[in-house]
């Protein structure tokens, strides 16, 4: 499992909803079966090969995959990306 992690002094609600947006645009997208369950600090992304979990507080966005950046898993790179591209660089990466 790997635990991605972009840590901040504040994250507004206005980038976390844009955040949150750009996935759900992403996800409508993409071809395939996505269950995307969504409540105030967490979404859950699976399909039938892989799951994804991002919590979100005032402060970090935690991104947890059975999948590393970058090694060919479509749906933890594609997600990755939007963080990057909207928060910026991820701060930690845990391997556990």
């Amino acid at each position: 499992m790997f635990c991605f992690k972009h840590q901040h002094k504040s994250i507004i609600p206005e980038v976390r909803n844009h955040f949150i947006m750009t996935l759900e645009e992403v996800l409508n997208q993409l071809n395939g079966y996505y269950v995307y369950h969504k409540n105030r600090h967490t979404i859950l992304i699976n399909n039938d090969l892989e799951e994804l979990i991002i919590t979100m507080s005032d402060r970090q966005i935690l991104i947890i995959s059975e999948y590393d950046f970058e090694d060919g898993s479509s749906l933890t790179d594609l997600v990755i990306e939007k963080a990057l591209a909207i928060f910026g660089s991820i701060s930690v990466r845990i391997e556990y």
